[in-house]
């Protein structure tokens, strides 16, 4: 089993919906979603993944931007265990939103939560 798989449960625990479902055989593989009554649309007609799973991870970067203003990328990408293509497409829908904002020189800077941004967040209570 592939880290994919674990990545997967691990935000959709953290997005508070219920695990997927795998099925392997030696060709290929399958996975059921199960949909909850809060839950919007979680697979797309070309089968990516949306909707709890993008929630959860753009959730978990703007925690810990608010825990540790001035995060860099590299430090993101380490503890959200993502690859530095997905949390630069993240980092430019929050910072397009003006959610969050990078300040600093390229080398040093980091990401903060923007001034006008009304934004709360709740602590992360689950293991």
């Amino acid at each position: 089993m592939g880290t994919g798989v674990l990545r997967i449960n691990r935000a959709l625990k953290e997005a508070g919906l219920p695990e997927a479902e795998f099925s392997f055989d030696a060709f290929s593989f399958s996975i059921t979603l199960h949909a909850t009554e809060h839950t919007t649309q979680q697979v797309s007609p070309d089968g990516a993944l949306n909707g709890a799973l993008n929630g959860a991870l753009n959730k978990s970067i703007l925690r810990l931007i608010t825990l540790q203003p001035g995060i860099q990328r590299h430090i993101l990408e380490k503890t959200l265990d993502v690859p530095s293509r997905t949390v630069d497409r993240y980092i430019k829908e929050l910072v397009t939103a003006g959610i969050i904002e990078r300040l600093g020189s390229k080398k040093t800077g980091g990401y903060y939560v923007a001034n006008n941004s009304d934004l709360e967040i709740e602590p992360n209570t689950k293991n």
